[in-house]
């Protein structure tokens, strides 16, 4: 039984590829970060207006690959701090994606409390704070949001060397379940729900400021 607090991911979320051998496929691995960085703009466009992110991938290591990202600020966003602003923007990316794979599933139990959100699947729980519950449906009105974590989903669902996903804090003592490749092609393939609001669209780049290759152990 694992248990994933969405609170502890804080403003880094590692995304861990399980492949069947040593390699994962470069087009596989630019695209879903570039959705995600997509992504994490888009959602926080629309709870941190005015206030500019970057998403820099920290570190890619070897074995079965994973790519460390973290969520930036250039100034303090409003009355938040730049640590919490970036948790909140890493916690509702993190919990959305969880949403999408779990949806429809009769096997899935949803609790909504007053300070958390439970979800039950199986013998795993994932406790999401309610204020990152409420910023996901703040973020999925904007329909960047959803559809960059759709092309995210869609190219790992794509690559027949992927056979699943786990989503990390970047805390070595958190492990979290493996999101098996046949739920994530379920996913992808799910139609997405968009709001009908107007959108101005802009452009946004991702900018990699360092990136490591390790070693695996």
């Amino acid at each position: 039984m694992a248990t994933v607090s969405i609170a502890k991911f804080e403003d880094t979320l590692v995304l861990y590829f399980e492949v069947q051998g040593s390699r994962v496929n470069a087009y596989t691995l630019a695209t879903t970060l570039v959705a995600v960085a997509d992504a994490a703009k888009a959602a926080n466009a629309t709870i941190n207006p005015g206030h500019e992110i970057e998403i820099v991938v920290e570190a890619i290591a070897a074995g079965s690959f994973k790519a460390t990202l973290k969520a930036l600020y250039k100034s303090r966003p409003g009355v938040l701090s730049t640590k919490l602003a970036g948790a909140i923007v890493v916690g509702l990316l993190t919990n959305f994606i969880y949403e999408k794979v779990f949806q429809d599933d009769p096997q899935v139990s949803v609790t909504v409390n007053t300070d958390e959100v439970i979800v039950q699947d199986g013998n795993d729980r994932y406790i999401i704070p309610r204020e990152v519950y409420d910023a996901t449906r703040q973020a999925e009105k904007n329909p960047e949001f959803p559809k960059a974590v759709g092309r995210a989903l869609d190219a790992i669902a794509r690559d027949p060397e992927v056979r699943g996903l786990r989503l990390l804090a970047n805390d070595a003592a958190m492990d979290a379940p493996v999101i098996p490749i046949e739920r994530l092609r379920a996913a992808a393939l799910k139609p997405i729900d968009l709001p009908n609001v107007r959108v101005v669209p802009d452009s946004v780049n991702l900018q990699i400021l360092k990136a490591i290759l390790e070693r695996s152990k």
